[in-house]
């Protein structure tokens, strides 16, 4: 764990965070195996069980699980690749309080489902994937947040086909996701290069550095 020990702090956090939303997600219990990905059954409201005891292998209903959870890991990937652990705090807070306000409401309304089961609104997981795309989108602009807006929109789609969810309960997940990341996200500003100089015939120091307008 040398690697780990270099760290600095706040990239120890970043990581953190990132970890924590895959073990949430029951992706790493999966990928190590003998263990249940049942944290995300009772994250996402049992679907995946409920998959896997009907053999329903509808691809829509995959992907709806799948991006959920996929669209704010790949952002906090990114943004530990791009050595931002600022970011990927920030992700971590967003996250939590996309999904965690939706799990609130979902049980202080208590709305039927279009299947005549309760919880529907909100969702969690488009407010999930939605709060991936919006941090993106206040963070590192529309350039990275565009692709996955259409993957997180394609959750919320995926969602409705499967009559887990109305258009509204989406939506209302979008929008408090969107919230949350305005409230909760800094714009990312790359660090400024800094080079120092020694010219030993003048003995001058020099310091140079560069902006990107």
């Amino acid at each position: 764990m040398a690697w780990y020990n270099g760290l600095k702090p706040r990239s120890r956090a970043g990581l953190a965070g990132v970890l924590a939303m895959a073990t949430l997600a029951g992706l790493l219990p999966g990928l190590f195996g003998g263990l249940s990905g049942g944290l995300f059954g009772g994250l996402f409201g049992g679907s995946t069980a409920a998959y896997a005891a009907s053999g329903n292998n509808d691809d829509l209903s995959l992907f709806s699980d799948v991006g959920s959870i996929g669209v704010p890991l790949a952002a906090g990937a990114f943004s530990l690749w791009q050595g931002d652990t600022e970011g990927a705090v920030d992700l971590g807070l967003i996250w939590g309080a996309s999904v965690g306000t939706t799990w609130a409401l979902k049980k202080t309304v208590d709305a039927t489902r279009p299947n005549g089961k309760p919880e529907s609104f909100p969702s969690r997981h488009a407010a999930s994937a939605f709060a991936g795309a919006s941090y993106l989108q206040y963070r590192y602009g529309w350039k990275y947040a565009g692709p996955a807006y259409v993957v997180a929109l394609g959750v919320g789609y995926a969602r409705v086909d499967a009559d887990e969810h109305y258009w509204r309960d989406i939506a209302v997940s979008a929008g408090l996701a969107n919230l949350s990341a305005w409230l909760l996200a800094s714009r990312y500003e790359p660090p400024v290069p800094v080079a120092m100089s020694f010219d030993p015939a003048t003995g001058v120091y020099a310091l140079r550095t560069g902006f990107r307008f």
